[in-house]
């Protein structure tokens, strides 16, 4: 909004210059061309204002287009890091459980470690840090953990790391053993909460 209102401020002065500088050479053209060329300053002496008044209103306008634009990059670029997986090609009620294929969306750029861990509720069923993997796609059988068995919500949280073991994003995806349907975050906080008690 106050793009626009600098926009078109810039613009109404743009016309403002133009009319009154033609209008005032309409009605004195005849008398500035009597003029001695001494006297030149006097009509000269404001154009480094009007000038100035320009320029400051065009850098507004630019700055305004500038915040405009890396406001709306960044918005698209600041998108939170996603997980997704599918139970349907594993199988569970064992003890060292084979992750799934996880796809990894929106990683930051220097992420080098990851931390997987798998849930159900409140209970943690085992997680390992490794390598976080180039292409985005962690492939089966990477981790082990303790496997799902009886039909819940089970929920694998990722946390990427830098080189240093700094903390860059984390995200969770919960699905339903063995249906693969998603829960609802209502869901697993009713769990967690069932599970503490």
């Amino acid at each position: 909004m106050q793009l626009m209102l600098d926009l078109l401020s810039y613009l109404r002065l743009r016309l403002l210059i133009a009319t009154n500088a033609a209008q005032f050479l309409a009605e004195t053209g005849y008398w500035l061309a009597s003029l001695p060329d001494s006297f030149g300053w006097v009509f000269s002496a404001y154009a480094p204002a009007i000038e100035q008044l320009e320029a400051i209103m065009l850098f507004r306008v630019l700055l305004c287009t500038f915040a405009a634009w890396i406001s709306a990059f960044g918005a698209a670029s600041a998108e939170p890091m996603t997980i997704d997986f599918s139970w349907q090609s594993t199988g569970g009620c064992i003890t060292l459980f084979p992750n799934p294929e996880i796809r990894f969306k929106n990683v930051p750029p220097d992420a080098k470690l990851l931390l997987l861990t798998l849930s159900q509720g409140a209970r943690e069923m085992g997680g390992q840090e490794i390598a976080m993997p180039a292409n985005g796609v962690l492939p089966s059988g990477s981790i082990r953990t303790f496997g799902p068995c009886r039909p819940d919500v089970y929920q694998w949280t990722a946390v990427v790391k830098s080189s240093k073991g700094e903390v860059l994003a984390e995200a969770r995806r919960a699905r339903v053993y063995p249906t693969d349907e998603l829960a609802s975050e209502k869901i697993i906080r009713s769990d967690i909460r069932s599970d503490s008690r």
